[in-house]
């Protein structure tokens, strides 16, 4: 899948919790792509100020991001 299209579903899957005290990430995993891949673009857009509240989280063997309301 195209990174763009990447970008367009975890912002629409964002909003949809916008409204909620809680935010289920559960939709990224349904984006079929590795976790690696899905990391750098989440880090991607962290950097460029499309989202915030996640924070990279470090662990042997690689790295995962979390969120914090």
């Amino acid at each position: 899948m195209d990174n763009l299209k990447v970008v367009y579903k975890v912002l629409v899957g964002i909003e949809t919790f916008m409204d909620s005290n809680r935010f289920d990430g559960t939709f990224l995993e349904a984006l079929k792509i590795s976790e690696e891949r899905r990391n750098r673009i989440l880090q991607s857009m962290i950097g460029e100020g499309l989202i915030d509240g996640f924070t990279r989280v470090d662990y042997a063997g690689g790295y995962g991001l979390s969120y914090r309301a």
